[in-house]
């Protein structure tokens, strides 16, 4: 038997059970909802984090090479502004690195304390 319908979306006819189930748990047990919250909002924080750090260290690989370059053009004599410049480059590459793994870390932790400030007050 073949479906042609998508795998991955949902069945019209099961959301309002579940969405009675849940009701029913977060009204017998709002501990429960705090806690599952807070639980999720932690868990997307650490991923958030997690998939900065994988980006990191791409970025990390490609600018050593580049590095590498640069300072190669650098120290030779017919192409030392193209090196000074190729530097310039990577420094102002780090430098937007920097700014964006600050960024996305207070973005982490935002996240993590508005749940956590939700759930709480």
């Amino acid at each position: 038997m073949t479906t042609t319908t998508d795998p991955h979306s949902e069945p019209a006819g099961n959301i309002e059970p579940f969405e009675a189930v849940c009701q029913q748990l977060l009204q017998t047990n709002p501990q429960l909802a705090s806690a599952a919250s807070r639980l999720m909002a932690n868990q997307t924080a650490a991923l958030m984090l997690e998939d900065m750090r994988c980006f990191l260290q791409g970025s990390e690989q490609l600018l050593f090479v580049a590095l590498a370059k640069a300072a190669h053009l650098a120290t030779e004599e017919t192409t030392t502004e193209q090196g000074k410049a190729a530097l310039s480059a990577v420094t102002d590459a780090l430098q937007g690195l920097t700014g964006f793994a600050r960024e996305l870390t207070a973005a982490a932790s935002a996240v993590a304390t508005a749940f956590d400030s939700k759930t709480t007050g």
